[in-house]
């Protein structure tokens, strides 16, 4: 099965906007979230990007796959044409990540790549990141790492359902 989803074309509509709907996850506590770097996380409808985050966006159903988890990173120091990122991912059951490296009991997966940034029209660099799941995920609480250019965010949570 499939994961991992660039949709940075379609997503970087949403970039910009990403803090309306969520909160930034910073990646040293009590920094400038102006200035530090900072991660947004949440679903998205991959129908309609334009809107942005979802509410409820850290809940996810096998009937409804469409909705995906994206995240997108701003305020990355000295961000060039990409980015080095590694995405650690927990999920609660064995479990298939495309091009990752996976545990032996497929619950722990290491997603080594590298992502072009997406250059905004205000000059802003993001780097942009989507999954998708469907009835072959395992249900239950999901965590994800981000780590971008050495610079690590806070483990993120997440829960899939029916």
């Amino acid at each position: 099965m499939k994961k991992s989803l660039f949709l940075t074309a379609l997503f970087s509509l949403v970039s910009l906007n990403a803090s309306a709907a969520s909160n930034p996850i910073l990646s040293q506590p009590n920094a400038d979230p102006d200035t530090a770097p900072r991660l947004f996380l949440g679903a998205i409808d991959a129908k309609r990007p334009e809107r942005g985050f979802l509410a409820n966006s850290t809940q996810f159903y096998h009937r409804y796959p469409n909705r995906h988890l994206c995240w997108v990173a701003h305020n990355i120091p000295n961000l060039g044409d990409s980015a080095d990122v590694v995405q650690d991912i927990t999920s609660p059951a064995k479990a298939f990540w495309e091009n990752a490296q996976t545990s032996e009991d497929g619950k722990q997966h290491r997603v080594i790549s590298k992502i072009s940034a997406v250059t905004h029209n205000n000059g802003e660099k993001t780097i942009e990141q989507c999954w998708y799941f469907d009835k072959n995920d395992p249900i239950g609480d999901y965590a994800i790492k981000v780590f971008i250019n050495n610079i690590e965010f806070p483990t993120q949570h997440f829960k899939l359902s029916k």
